[in-house]
């Protein structure tokens, strides 16, 4: 175990594209669910934690473009 393991050029890019459509679909299932509750500080906060694994995927993909 250990290492690094090697991902060929378009395996690596079918990957950050399925990451994107993803956190695509995770953002647009959380704003749905919270579509009209963010003014209320508990439904906030519950959408920005709800939000993590999207701004982390997006800051992903932000430093590695396909």
């Amino acid at each position: 175990m250990g290492g690094v393991a090697y991902i060929d050029k378009r395996t690596w890019a079918v990957a950050l594209t399925l990451l994107m459509d993803l956190a695509d679909d995770l953002e647009a299932s959380v704003n749905g669910e919270y579509q009209g509750t963010l003014d209320y500080p508990s439904q906030k906060r519950r959408y920005d934690r709800d939000m993590q694994p999207v701004q982390r995927a997006r800051k992903f993909l932000a430093d590695n473009p396909v």
